[in-house]
Protein backbone atom coordinates (compact mmCIF):
# COMPACT_ATOMS: atom_id res chain seq x y z
CA UNK A 1 0.00 0.00 0.00
CA UNK A 2 1.19 3.18 -1.03
CA UNK A 3 1.12 6.23 1.03
CA UNK A 4 -1.33 7.72 -0.63
CA UNK A 5 -3.63 5.14 -0.33
CA UNK A 6 -2.56 5.23 3.75
CA UNK A 7 -3.83 8.59 3.78
CA UNK A 8 -7.31 8.11 1.59
CA UNK A 9 -7.63 5.02 4.28
CA UNK A 10 -7.24 6.89 7.29
CA UNK A 11 -9.44 10.13 6.17
CA UNK A 12 -12.28 7.47 5.12
CA UNK A 13 -12.10 6.36 9.05
CA UNK A 14 -11.92 9.37 10.35
CA UNK A 15 -14.79 11.02 8.34
CA UNK A 16 -16.99 8.20 8.05
CA UNK A 17 -20.24 8.30 10.44
CA UNK A 18 -19.00 4.61 12.20
CA UNK A 19 -15.89 6.83 13.91
CA UNK A 20 -18.15 9.76 14.81
CA UNK A 21 -20.95 6.80 16.30
CA UNK A 22 -17.81 5.00 18.35
CA UNK A 23 -16.75 8.00 19.88
CA UNK A 24 -20.15 8.95 21.11
CA UNK A 25 -20.19 5.62 22.60
CA UNK A 26 -17.35 6.21 24.48
CA UNK A 27 -18.63 9.46 25.83
CA UNK A 28 -21.72 8.29 26.61
CA UNK A 29 -20.30 5.25 28.20
CA UNK A 30 -18.60 7.67 30.70
CA UNK A 31 -21.56 9.59 31.47
CA UNK A 32 -23.57 6.39 32.32
CA UNK A 33 -20.22 5.26 34.71
CA UNK A 34 -20.99 8.96 36.62
CA UNK A 35 -24.71 8.71 37.03
CA UNK A 36 -23.96 5.58 38.69
CA UNK A 37 -20.75 6.52 40.59
CA UNK A 38 -23.18 9.64 41.54
CA UNK A 39 -26.44 7.00 42.65
CA UNK A 40 -24.28 4.64 44.17
CA UNK A 41 -22.35 7.87 46.58
CA UNK A 42 -26.03 9.28 47.11
CA UNK A 43 -27.47 5.74 48.48
CA UNK A 44 -24.14 5.13 50.39
CA UNK A 45 -24.54 8.69 51.73
CA UNK A 46 -28.55 7.59 52.83
CA UNK A 47 -27.41 4.60 54.22
CA UNK A 48 -24.68 5.76 56.26
CA UNK A 49 -27.03 8.87 57.53
CA UNK A 50 -29.56 6.01 58.85
CA UNK A 51 -27.30 3.77 60.65
CA UNK A 52 -26.05 7.29 62.39
CA UNK A 53 -29.43 7.70 63.72
CA UNK A 54 -29.88 4.18 64.41
CA UNK A 55 -26.46 4.26 66.26
CA UNK A 56 -27.44 7.12 68.05
CA UNK A 57 -31.19 5.54 69.24
CA UNK A 58 -29.26 2.64 70.11
CA UNK A 59 -26.80 4.36 72.50
CA UNK A 60 -29.75 6.23 73.87
CA UNK A 61 -31.39 3.50 74.76
CA UNK A 62 -28.33 1.29 76.13
CA UNK A 63 -27.49 4.52 78.29
CA UNK A 64 -31.04 4.86 80.00
CA UNK A 65 -31.07 0.90 80.74
CA UNK A 66 -27.48 1.02 82.12
CA UNK A 67 -28.71 3.69 84.29
CA UNK A 68 -31.89 2.20 85.53
CA UNK A 69 -30.11 -0.98 86.26
CA UNK A 70 -27.05 0.75 88.10
CA UNK A 71 -29.95 2.41 90.36
CA UNK A 72 -31.76 -0.39 90.64
CA UNK A 73 -29.12 -2.88 91.78
CA UNK A 74 -26.57 -0.87 93.64
CA UNK A 75 -27.05 -2.88 96.58
CA UNK A 76 -26.25 -6.00 94.91
CA UNK A 77 -22.89 -3.61 93.25
CA UNK A 78 -21.88 -3.00 96.87
CA UNK A 79 -22.62 -6.84 97.51
CA UNK A 80 -20.30 -7.67 94.61
CA UNK A 81 -17.49 -5.42 95.85
CA UNK A 82 -17.47 -7.04 99.08
CA UNK A 83 -16.93 -10.55 97.56
CA UNK A 84 -14.45 -9.08 95.48
CA UNK A 85 -12.44 -8.30 98.24
CA UNK A 86 -13.04 -11.23 99.69
CA UNK A 87 -11.44 -13.14 96.95
CA UNK A 88 -8.91 -10.92 96.73
CA UNK A 89 -7.84 -11.78 100.00
CA UNK A 90 -8.09 -15.67 100.07
CA UNK A 91 -6.22 -14.75 96.24
CA UNK A 92 -3.43 -13.36 98.73
CA UNK A 93 -3.19 -16.22 101.12
CA UNK A 94 -3.02 -18.90 98.31
CA UNK A 95 0.19 -16.91 96.36
CA UNK A 96 1.87 -17.22 99.76
CA UNK A 97 0.73 -21.50 99.94
CA UNK A 98 2.08 -21.91 96.48
CA UNK A 99 5.01 -19.63 96.99
CA UNK A 100 5.94 -21.77 99.82
CA UNK A 101 5.17 -24.70 98.09
CA UNK A 102 7.56 -23.58 95.00
CA UNK A 103 10.38 -22.62 97.61
CA UNK A 104 9.94 -26.12 99.10
CA UNK A 105 9.84 -28.11 95.79
CA UNK A 106 12.80 -26.05 94.76
CA UNK A 107 14.60 -27.52 98.07
CA UNK A 108 13.47 -30.98 96.92
CA UNK A 109 14.70 -30.36 93.71
CA UNK A 110 18.09 -29.38 94.54
CA UNK A 111 18.72 -31.79 96.88
CA UNK A 112 17.62 -34.66 93.96
CA UNK A 113 19.59 -32.95 91.90
CA UNK A 114 22.42 -32.95 94.19
CA UNK A 115 21.60 -37.08 95.00
CA UNK A 116 21.49 -37.77 91.01
CA UNK A 117 25.11 -36.18 90.54
CA UNK A 118 26.57 -38.19 92.96
CA UNK A 119 24.93 -41.27 91.73
CA UNK A 120 26.12 -40.17 88.45
CA UNK A 121 29.60 -39.62 89.21
CA UNK A 122 30.12 -42.79 91.61
CA UNK A 123 28.12 -45.27 89.43
CA UNK A 124 30.41 -44.26 86.18
CA UNK A 125 34.29 -43.91 87.46
CA UNK A 126 34.24 -47.81 87.08
CA UNK A 127 33.33 -47.84 83.93
CA UNK A 128 35.93 -44.83 82.85
CA UNK A 129 38.51 -46.17 84.56
CA UNK A 130 37.66 -50.26 82.67
CA UNK A 131 37.23 -47.69 79.44
CA UNK A 132 34.53 -49.68 77.80
CA UNK A 133 30.50 -49.56 78.01
CA UNK A 134 27.70 -52.14 78.34
CA UNK A 135 24.65 -51.50 76.91
CA UNK A 136 22.56 -52.08 80.10
CA UNK A 137 24.84 -49.56 81.64
CA UNK A 138 24.57 -46.86 79.07
CA UNK A 139 20.79 -47.52 79.62
CA UNK A 140 20.59 -46.95 83.61
CA UNK A 141 22.99 -43.72 82.77
CA UNK A 142 20.47 -42.78 80.51
CA UNK A 143 17.51 -42.86 83.09
CA UNK A 144 19.67 -40.86 85.70
CA UNK A 145 20.64 -37.99 83.63
CA UNK A 146 17.59 -37.46 81.63
CA UNK A 147 15.58 -36.29 84.84
CA UNK A 148 19.25 -34.53 86.13
CA UNK A 149 19.20 -32.60 83.37
CA UNK A 150 15.49 -31.71 82.94
CA UNK A 151 16.10 -30.32 86.67
CA UNK A 152 18.74 -27.94 85.92
CA UNK A 153 21.84 -30.10 86.48
CA UNK A 154 25.10 -28.43 85.26
CA UNK A 155 27.91 -29.43 83.33
CA UNK A 156 30.05 -32.32 84.97
CA UNK A 157 27.27 -34.99 84.59
CA UNK A 158 26.58 -34.11 80.90
CA UNK A 159 30.55 -34.41 80.11
CA UNK A 160 30.52 -37.61 81.95
CA UNK A 161 27.33 -38.49 80.05
CA UNK A 162 28.81 -38.01 76.74
CA UNK A 163 32.30 -39.23 77.07
CA UNK A 164 30.71 -42.49 78.23
CA UNK A 165 28.38 -42.43 74.82
CA UNK A 166 31.76 -42.34 73.01
CA UNK A 167 33.47 -45.50 74.85
CA UNK A 168 33.46 -48.53 72.98
CA UNK A 169 30.32 -51.28 73.71
CA UNK A 170 30.63 -54.44 74.81
CA UNK A 171 29.15 -57.01 76.02
CA UNK A 172 28.42 -58.35 79.95
CA UNK A 173 30.25 -61.19 80.34
CA UNK A 174 33.51 -58.93 78.36
CA UNK A 175 32.66 -55.99 80.87
CA UNK A 176 33.08 -58.20 83.90
CA UNK A 177 36.42 -60.08 82.23
CA UNK A 178 38.28 -56.32 82.48
CA UNK A 179 36.52 -55.41 85.09
CA UNK A 180 38.66 -58.37 87.21
CA UNK A 181 41.79 -57.50 85.16
CA UNK A 182 41.49 -54.27 86.53
CA UNK A 183 41.03 -55.13 90.19
CA UNK A 184 43.94 -57.61 89.52
CA UNK A 185 46.17 -54.50 88.17
CA UNK A 186 44.90 -52.44 91.25
CA UNK A 187 46.26 -54.82 94.21
CA UNK A 188 49.28 -55.70 92.55
CA UNK A 189 50.04 -51.83 92.39
CA UNK A 190 48.42 -52.17 95.66
CA UNK A 191 50.93 -54.30 96.98
CA UNK A 192 53.85 -52.61 95.46
CA UNK A 193 52.88 -49.41 97.06
CA UNK A 194 52.53 -51.13 100.51
CA UNK A 195 55.72 -53.04 99.74
CA UNK A 196 58.05 -50.34 98.49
Amino acid sequence: MTVAEWIKTIFTILFSGAFFGFIQFLITRKDNKDDSLKKLKEEFDKGLDEREKTGKNRYDEHKNAIQAIKLQHQEDYQKLNEAIKQLTENDTKIAALIEDNQTTTGVIASGVVGMIHNTIIHSTQPIVDRGCVTYGELNTLDSLYTPYAKLGGNGDCQRRYNDIAKLPKVSDEEAIKRDKELAVKKQKELQEAIGA
